[in-house]
This record gives structure tokens, sequence and C-alpha cells, in this order.
């Protein structure tokens, strides 16, 4: 709730004054472009570069996340998760162990708002508001909270699921809302929390039926 708030200040700040462009916030004229050993030209404004760009970038970030998990820092930060009490009784700083994962989450934030402008060619008040963090968070629980690969999920499904309905019907936005309460009510742990049987599972079920 607090980082919420926080986030409500910036866009009213940035809306009604006009360092930041406004309402109309701000645009690029250029997209940034990169010179790499002097002589491949890596350019932003280019649909090929900028999609490769992006999926290096998506790489790295899922290979840090998942390091960070498996080292005996990320065993501490799922303690905390567990039970934040008995962790601090082991003897962690919680807050500050906290504190690091609040920043590594913003500095991967910071990289996914530098190629949505990029992208978008635009910067403006809407992209802090509650709105967008509200997006997000439904795609974090669609794909499935607490997992690596459901945030992944979440994002390829809901912006397929919102291209569909924009095409079927204008209240696209009611019919995601909809499938959004409909996954929270009967798949609590999202798209990656989808478990199909196996060759072993539907042989004990069949023993067991047999029994």
């Amino acid at each position: 709730m607090a980082t919420l708030a926080f986030g409500e200040m910036l866009f009213y700040l940035l809306h009604d004054t006009d360092f930041a462009g406004g309402s109309d916030g701000m645009y690029l004229d250029h997209r940034p472009s990169f010179q790499i050993l002097d002589y491949w030209q890596l350019d932003l404004s280019s649909v090929t570069h900028f999609y490769y760009v992006a999926l290096v970038m998506m790489a790295i970030s899922l290979f840090l996340i998942r390091t960070m998990l498996s080292s005996p820092y990320g065993r501490v930060i799922n303690g905390i998760r567990i039970n934040e009490h008995r962790t601090t009784a082991l003897g962690y700083n919680t807050y500050l162990f906290k504190l690091v994962n609040f920043t590594v989450a913003a500095m991967i934030a910071s990289l996914a708002g530098f190629l949505a402008a990029a992208q978008f060619g635009v910067v403006n008040p809407e992209m802090v508001g509650w709105h967008l963090s509200g997006h997000v968070l439904m795609m974090v629980i669609f794909g499935g909270l607490g997992t690596l690969l459901g945030p992944i999920l979440g994002a390829a499904s809901m912006m397929f699921l919102e291209e569909i309905f924009q095409v079927i019907t204008k209240h696209w936005q009611l019919m995601t809302g909809i499938v959004i309460v409909g996954v929270a009510l009967f798949m609590p742990r999202g798209l990656a929390g989808i478990r199909f049987p196996s060759s072993a599972d539907k042989q004990t079920n069949k023993e067991n039926h047999s029994s």
C-alpha cells in the first residue's frame, strides 16, 4: 500500500507540473542507439534489434533471480516469506534482506521502464499511476504467485487475451477482469500451478482404482 501511495503522489506531481511535460509526458525524438565494437550499430528503433535486446535482458534478469533464489540469500528470503519472526530469531537482519530484495526489484523495473520508453517513444504520468501497477499485479496473479515462470506466463497470456477480447468486444476490460477473477477463485496457483498428470500418476491412479 505504501508503494502504491508513493506512486500516486508521483503521478500527481508529474501530471500537474511542467518540468516533465505535464499530462502529455515527454516524447523521445530519437530511439537510443549504441555502437558495438566499432562495426555494429545497435538501433532500438529497429523492431528486430529491440526484440532481441528485450529477449536478452529478460534472460539475464531471470538468470539473476534464479541464481539469487538458489543461493543462501534466497533461502533466507524464502524463510522470511514463510515466517519472518522465526528467521529473525535465527539471527538474520530481515529488514536488510528485504531492502536488498526491494532494490533488486526496482533495478529490474527500471530496466523494464527504459525498454518501454524505447518501444513506445513516450513517457507519461500514467506509467507511475496505480493502474499500471494493478495491471502488472494481475499478470503475476494470473501466472502464479511465488514462481519464477508465473509472471512470464501471466504477462504473455494476459496480452494475448486482451488482444483477442479487443477484437471480439469493446468491453474487453470487463472480459479480462472476469478471467482474472476466475483464475483467482479456481486456480489459486495460477497458470504455473497447473500440473498435468504424468504416466506415473496415471499408473498410480489406475492401481488405486483397481484396488
